[in-house]
């Protein structure tokens, strides 16, 4: 139910105004910036316009509500001290920086 409420809190914002947030780094490096967007209903990631550094994705990401639960099921373990983790779910979303990012932002 969390990540319910999380992902309706993230789309709401979204819908009011895009916006760039910071990746969360789990070691000393420096956060990269993304773009984040909603539209027609989905939840979209691509490079950011005016912070740097920006990432650099090759295409605009979609980010499904599926992938988004998936996610947000390990990152609080993540979040707590258990690193390893993120490797683990980095099999299961291409998009886990992005979503790790957008729970701290939004959380």
């Amino acid at each position: 139910m969390k990540a319910e409420n999380t992902w309706s809190k993230i789309i709401a914002q979204l819908k009011e105004a895009s916006m760039e947030i910071a990746t969360v780094p789990s070691n000393n490096r420096e956060p990269l910036w993304f773009h984040v967007c909603v539209e027609n209903g989905n939840l979209y990631a691509e490079n950011s316009i005016s912070h740097k550094p920006s990432t650099k994705m090759s295409q605009r990401r979609k980010i499904s509500k599926k992938d988004f639960e998936t996610v947000f099921s390990y990152y609080h373990r993540w979040a707590n001290g258990e690193r390893y983790l993120r490797q683990e779910v980095r099999t299961l979303s291409r998009n886990t920086a992005y979503i790790f990012a957008l729970i701290a932002h939004f959380e």
